[in-house]
């Protein structure tokens, strides 16, 4: 699942995912809450769960921008 939301966000950019923040997207308002509900559930032990995301690229994959967002 952690997998498939990263390529969704990725293939949005954050460019689109600020132009869709701001009108009432329910697919990225859904994926959002998801993510938001799993790192509730795993809290900092989600990042263990992230085998199939590269996560040392540059520049940072964008799902974890958001588990760190929902993990403060």
């Amino acid at each position: 699942m952690l997998q498939s939301i990263h390529l969704y966000l990725q293939d949005l950019g954050m460019e689109e995912i600020r132009r869709r923040a701001g009108a009432d997207d329910k697919p990225l308002r859904m994926v959002k809450t998801v993510l938001h509900e799993l790192v509730k559930l795993r809290g900092a032990a989600i990042k263990g769960h992230l085998s199939m995301v590269p996560i040392d690229t540059k520049p940072q994959p964008i799902i974890l921008a958001y588990i760190e967002l929902n993990l403060e």
